[in-house]
């Protein structure tokens, strides 16, 4: 048997990328941010390099490509990259052994990406940097001395909850005196309507409290929706599952109706009562591994 080993060193011509704001998670981004990245280079060679040429190539929908810019950088359009080269910048025109660098980098999430269809979803933005010469310094000719580095974000998803109340419905039909009385009980249809753009959210789960003078009457559209109050703590909670990429976009949103009663008291004589408590919707980003909380 032989057995031999080897030394791993940095690339000859290095590269790498960092980002320094705009993420709301490591390589997580949410649509319309802005975000700054640093491009780091160095010469790990023990002889200088001549005309340098650094380039970062940019793909994926998640990037408004017209924001992208770079601190001396050309952006080349043909290949959606920007580019620095020695005879345009003089730190490449001639970097000595050990020498490094760095170039600032600014650029905005798209906004609005387009969901047109199930296929439009987990966007990302991909970087590729890299470093190299076409003049090969003496003593490394046929040695692959170039260097690269690659960076993903990902573009987090952006549910939208509403809480909405109504006496007029076309679903369910309510009762009772309205403006409403004391005494009286008027009943009301309150609707949870969630929409989902980029990403699947799995334990998708919405929960509400209802006041003590507020009855609940159990009626809910649909009727196969399951929907939980609880008397003892007066909690209602409903748990839809896994809400696909495009609700509310290439399908329908998806909602819940359910009809309370209020019988005012002399004490609300003049007020609005809370018909709801705010609700708290949760939520699993599964592309992006991101939680969310909102209250509506």
């Amino acid at each position: 048997s032989v057995a031999k080993s080897f030394n791993v060193s940095e690339p000859l011509l290095a590269v790498s990328l960092e980002t320094r704001s705009g993420e709301i998670a490591q390589n997580v981004v949410a649509a319309g941010s802005h975000v700054t990245m640093v491009l780091n280079w160095k010469n790990n060679l023990p002889v200088a390099v001549h005309n340098a040429i650094i380039e970062l190539e940019v793909s994926g929908r998640g990037i408004d490509l017209k924001t992208l810019e770079g601190d001396d950088g050309d952006f080349r359009a043909e290949t959606s990259s920007l580019q620095w080269i020695g005879g345009r910048i003089p730190e490449l025109a001639n970097i000595e052994p050990g020498a490094s660098g760095s170039f600032g980098i600014t650029y905005a999430v798209a906004k609005d990406i387009p969901v047109r269809n199930s296929a439009d979803k987990n966007f990302t933005i991909r970087f590729v940097a890299s470093m190299k010469t076409q003049e090969i310094p003496q003593g490394f000719q046929g040695v692959d001395i170039s260097g690269r580095a690659e960076k993903e974000e990902r573009v987090v998803t952006r549910p939208i909850f509403s809480q909405k109340g109504y006496y007029f419905d076309t679903q369910i039909p309510n009762s009772g005196p309205f403006p409403p009385r004391v005494g009286k009980e008027t009943t009301f249809v309150v609707t949870w309507s969630l929409v989902n753009n980029f990403n699947d959210i799995d334990g998708v789960s919405v929960r509400a409290t209802l006041p003590s003078y507020i009855r609940w009457v159990g009626t809910t559209v649909p009727a196969s929706v399951a929907i939980t109050f609880d008397p003892a703590t007066r909690e209602l909670t409903w748990s839809p599952g896994t809400i696909a990429a495009g609700t509310g976009f290439i399908n329908p949103a998806r909602e819940i109706e359910f009809q309370i009663g209020l019988t005012p008291s002399v004490p609300q004589i003049g007020e609005l009562p809370e018909l709801v408590s705010d609700a708290v919707l949760r939520a699993h980003d599964t592309f992006t591994n991101r939680d969310f909380n909102i209250t509506e």
